[in-house]
C-alpha cells in the first residue's frame, strides 16, 4: 500500500493535559498505551487501544509544575528530563493509570536537560542526556551527561562533556556509541561510551542542513535524522561502522522547514513540521534509504500550529500543537 495523504478526523482541545506536548512515544512494552511529556507541565498519558479514539489515563504533575521534555523507557522503568531545573525523574510504570516517582537528581552544573536515552552494558543501565538550553536566558548547552540508574532510587550522576555541538538535542544509539546533534549548530557527532566515565568523540560531520538531527534507527539499522533548518527534511547514516558514519541520502524542501521528530512506519518516515505559524507533517518514503523520495507536506491543517511533536497507531496519526494545546487525530490515507 502506498501512503498519499493525511485526513483531519477530529481535533482534542485540553489546556492541561496537551500543553505545549513536546515528545509523544508508544513505546513496544506496551503498544496501546501513549506517554506525553509537557513542556507546559507534567507529563499525560493515554489509552490508544481505540486508536481512532484516545483516552486520557492520568495527568502527572507537581507545584509547581514540572517542564519536562526528554522520555526514555525500558520495561517499566520509564526516564523523564525536567528541563527546567536540569534534573531527572524516574518512574514505574507498571500500571499507567498510576504511575509511581522512584526518585528525582538534581544534576549539579547543568541548568536544564532536554533529551533522554537508556543505554545498557556490562550488567549496568544508564540514561544519556543532552544539555539543550538554559530554560531561563535561551543560552544555548554543549552538554552530553551520562546517569547510572541501575538502581532507579538511587540514580548517580557519573560524568559530562563538553561537545561543542550547540544546544544538544537528538540522541541515538548504537552498541557503545552514540550520535548527537544540535539545534544551534551543523555538527553531528559520534562519541565513544566504552569507557561511560571519559567519553571521547570519534567522528564528528559537519554540513549546513545537520541541524538539531533528532533521529530513530530503523530495523536495518539505518539512522534517520529530522533536519531542522528553512529548508528542512530528513538524512539517512549508515552506521554499521560508527567511526566511519556517513550519510547516504537526505531530502530537503521549505515544505518541510523546522522538521523536528521522526516517526518511522514502514517505507515511510512521519516528520512534525515545526513552523512558527501553521505547521503540519512531512511525509518521506524511505523504501530505498540511499534514495529518500519526498512525498509530500500535509500543511494548513485546521487547528495546528507549532506542531513539536507526532505518534502513529495503526491507520491514525496523533499531531499535537505547541500554541493550540491540541491533539490532532489524522487518518492515513493509503491506496
Amino acid at each position: 500500500m502506498t501512503i498519499t495523504d493525511l485526513k483531519l478526523v477530529k481535533t482534542i482541545r485540553q489546556k492541561i493535559n496537551l500543553n505545549y506536548v513536546v515528545r509523544s512515544i508508544i513505546y513496544s512494552e506496551d503498544p496501546n498505551t501513549l506517554f506525553l511529556t509537557l513542556r507546559g507541565g507534567g507529563i499525560s498519558i493515554y489509552d490508544v487501544s481505540d486508536s481512532a479514539n484516545p483516552i486520557l489515563l492520568i495527568h502527572w504533575d507537581e507545584k509547581p509544575c514540572r517542564k519536562v521534555e526528554g522520555q526514555d523507557r525500558k520495561n517499566n522503568l520509564f526516564v523523564v528530563t525536567d528541563i527546567s531545573r536540569g534534573g531527572l525523574f524516574l518512574f514505574d510504570v507498571s500500571n499507567p493509570s498510576n504511575i509511581i516517582r522512584l526518585s528525582y537528581l538534581k544534576l549539579d552544573g547543568m541548568d536544564s536537560v532536554l533529551h533522554a536515552r537508556i543505554y545498557e552494558t556490562n550488567n549496568k543501565m544508564y540514561v544519556l542526556l543532552s544539555g539543550g538550553f538554559n530554560f531561563k536566558t535561551d543560552k544555548p548547552s554543549d552538554l552530553f551527561a551520562v546517569v547510572d540508574i541501575t538502581n532507579p532510587k538511587n540514580p548517580v550522576f557519573v560524568s559530562k562533556i563538553n561537545t561543542g555541538i550547540l544546544g544538544t538535542e537528538g540522541i541515538s544509539i548504537k552498541d557503545n556509541y552514540a550520535f548527537l546533534g544540535g539545534f544551534m549548530s551543523s555538527k553531528y557527532s559520534v562519541i565513544d561510551l566504552s569507557d561511560i566515565t571519559n567519553m571521547k568523540i570519534v567522528k564528528t560531520l559537519d554540513k549546513p542542513y545537520d541541524c538539531e538531527m533528532v533521529s530513530e534507527i530503523d530495523d536495518e539499522g539505518i539512522l534517520y535524522a529530522a533536519l531542522w533548518g528553512d529548508k528542512g527534511g530528513l538524512a539517512t547514516f549508515d552506521i554499521s561502522n560508527p567511526k566511519k558514519i556517513h550519510e547516504l541520502s537526505h531530502v530537503v524542501s521549505k515544505d518541510m522547514a523546522k522538521a523536528n521528530r521522526v516517526n518511522i512506519q514502514g517505507n515511510y518516515v512521519f516528520i512534525p513540521l515545526e513552523f512558527e505559524e501553521g505547521g503540519g507533517v512531512g511525509i518521506v518514503d524511505k523504501t530505498n534509504p540511499k534514495k529518500l523520495v519526498y512525498v509530500k507536506s500535509v500543511l494548513n491543517i485546521p487547528g495546528v500550529s507549532k506542531p513539536y511533536c507526532l505518534a502513529v497507531k495503526d491507520d491514525y496519526l496523533y499531531l499535537f500543537s505547541s500554541k493550540t494545546n491540541s491533539m490532532s487525530i489524522m487518518k492515513i490515507i493509503k491506496k
